[in-house]
């Protein structure tokens, strides 16, 4: 999620930069990334495998837990292992919703701005070169 929002903002400030003919250099990698993402989280939440997906393995527990078949052991962790597959479960729906919501934003931005109609304005400034790099150049 973390490399989806830089890939997001690099993109907007490039196409905001006046150079969106380079955003394919971000654009592809953040394309790649949603959907290799979205896949695995997918797989998550509904793959039927138990060591795989989240509800599958907390509806096994519950079940095992209903019947009976536990140790007693099993059965006093069973009830927050079942808890943490639903909260595992919620949180990766979460953080896909808000990877794609935040690519889709970064369209409609990049769009509004290659079609020249409003778009919320930047807030980067200027690049001002330090005196370390004047330095290294005079020497």
């Amino acid at each position: 999620m973390l490399a989806g929002i830089a890939l997001c903002v690099a993109t907007t400030i490039i196409v905001k930069s006046g150079k969106w003919r380079y955003a394919w250099v971000t654009g592809i990698p953040l394309v790649w990334l949603l959907i290799v993402t979205s896949v695995a989280a997918w797989q998550k939440l509904f793959s039927p495998e138990l060591r795989i997906g989240f509800l599958v393995h907390a509806q096994d527990l519950s079940d095992k837990l209903a019947s009976g078949v536990l140790s007693a052991e099993q059965a006093a962790k069973a009830p927050q292992l079942i808890f943490n597959d639903y909260l595992d479960a919620g949180l990766t729906a979460l953080f896909i919703a808000v990877s794609w919501i935040l690519a889709f934003e970064t369209l409609r931005v990049c769009r509004a701005i290659v079609a020249k109609r409003p778009y919320p304005p930047s807030s980067e400034s200027a690049h001002i070169p330090g005196r370390l790099a004047e330095d290294w150049v005079r020497d």
